[in-house]
């Protein structure tokens, strides 16, 4: 072999080289740059993902959702959402969201917007300063760097008639790990007070036609303790299980699967022509039942009355 074939092949051999390390280079530094990823880590039940240009998809375990997405979960199911590699969004039974994903799995910014029902967020880890996480109600928003927290959607169905005037619905937010902070949204659009709440602590904000507001500790306690739910009990002890510390200890987490487990009692309260007209003690677990008198003639009641009870319960005689 010549000399000058000799010095081409070793000239090629010593480029394959150069690229390869260049490459593997770029994969190194590029890492953080990914695109990000939103899928469905775990569906126990069914939900469904409307998307635009497409329509309505079954949701399955494994999906990989788009930016912009709308889900919907059924009755007694539930669906955890994994968002890159660190955020978790842990979505109850008749709940509806949309998500906005941007960024890059380094600078991510998230948006949810919570229509209907409940969510658990769990953020591993302090986002950097050019990444955001935020969940959106028709009151409030809800940001936050690093943290374990639900917020849950109540619809003026669900509310008692006495409960606030002219209240649209109300929003419970609870801090189980971190920091939230929570700003009001009012009706028009425009933000007012923020207020920080940390672990350990709730909020509620309810809103009217004009303006949004924080809830007083009487009117917090109106709304249904979270902890009532077997789903928010299933969200805190995965989150507790990937090594979280959250303000609720095992033991808590403990007592609380007991009770859920146990003959807890519920009422379920029912409401017609603005006045209570019956009140019915459900066990944990088992349904409510039609009472034996109707306020009229025509209508019924808005309940689903194979749906089991897990919590007090307002339901309304509708016509």
């Amino acid at each position: 072999m010549s000399k000058k074939k000799k010095m081409i092949i070793g000239s090629a051999a010593a480029a394959v080289v150069v690229i390869g390390i260049v490459v593997t280079l770029l994969l190194v530094f590029n890492k953080d740059e990914a695109y990000r990823v939103i899928k469905v880590l775990e569906l126990d039940g069914s939900a469904v993902v409307e998307r635009e240009n497409i329509g309505e998809l079954q949701a399955y375990t494994g999906m990989t959702l788009q930016s912009g997405d709308k889900v919907s979960v059924a009755s007694n199911s539930m669906v955890v959402l994994q968002m890159d590699d660190d955020k978790y969004a842990y979505i109850e039974e008749n709940s509806v969201l949309s998500m906005v994903a941007e960024g890059t799995a380094r600078d991510s910014k998230t948006t949810i917007q919570l229509e209907k029902g409940a969510i658990t967020c769990h953020v591993d880890g302090k986002l950097n300063g050019s990444s955001s996480y935020e969940v959106h109600t028709q009151n409030s928003v809800m940001a936050v760097r690093g943290t374990v927290f639900r917020v849950a959607f109540y619809g003026e169905e669900q509310l008692s008639d006495d409960f606030i005037n002219d209240a649209d619905g109300v929003v419970r937010v609870s801090v189980y790990d971190g920091e939230v902070m929570v700003t009001l949204k009012n009706p028009d659009g425009s933000m007012g007070e923020g207020k920080s709440i940390y672990a350990g602590e709730q909020a509620g904000i309810g809103n009217d036609s004009s303006s949004s507001f924080f809830l007083n500790d009487v009117d917090l306690e109106k709304l249904p303790a979270p902890e009532s739910k077997r789903q928010v009990w299933e969200a805190l002890q995965a989150i507790v299980n990937k090594g979280e510390k959250i303000s609720a200890s095992q033991e808590e987490l403990d007592k609380i699967l007991e009770e859920l487990n146990g003959q807890t009692v519920y009422k379920v309260y029912y409401y017609a022509n603005g006045q209570l007209f019956a009140i019915q003690e459900v066990n944990s677990g088992q349904t409510a039942t039609q009472p034996d008198l109707s306020p009229s003639a025509s209508g019924r009641w808005n309940i689903d009355f194979s749906k089991t009870i897990m919590q007090d319960t307002n339901v309304y005689w509708e016509q």
